[in-house]
């Protein structure tokens, strides 16, 4: 999976929902997860769909119906990311492979 284009997805994501552009934002979801679920990542796909699915109401909807999917989704990518990141941070640093 090409984590940069995850990454820029997902920031896409919340930059959509920050904007009330919640078609934008569940497109977005849904690239964020067909990204996730090429690489049998479930636990980003999960989150990018329920997501999705919760934004499908976001107009009407109060904030926290979806906002706690939002922070579920950009956990779940963090999370996965991470290894990416230390093994980043260790290149750097001139200790890593």
């Amino acid at each position: 999976m090409d984590h940069a284009l995850l990454l820029l997805d997902t920031v896409a994501v919340i930059d959509a929902v920050r904007n009330r552009d919640f078609d934008e934002a569940r497109f977005r979801c849904r690239q964020v997860g067909n990204r996730a679920w090429s690489e049998n990542e479930a636990k980003v796909g999960n989150a990018a769909i329920n997501l999705e699915v919760a934004l499908r109401h976001a107009e009407t909807s109060p904030t926290v119906k979806w906002g706690t999917s939002l922070e579920d989704l950009t956990s779940a990518v963090d999370a996965f990311l991470q290894p990416e990141r230390d093994h980043l941070l260790a290149t750097f640093r001139g200790d890593g492979n």
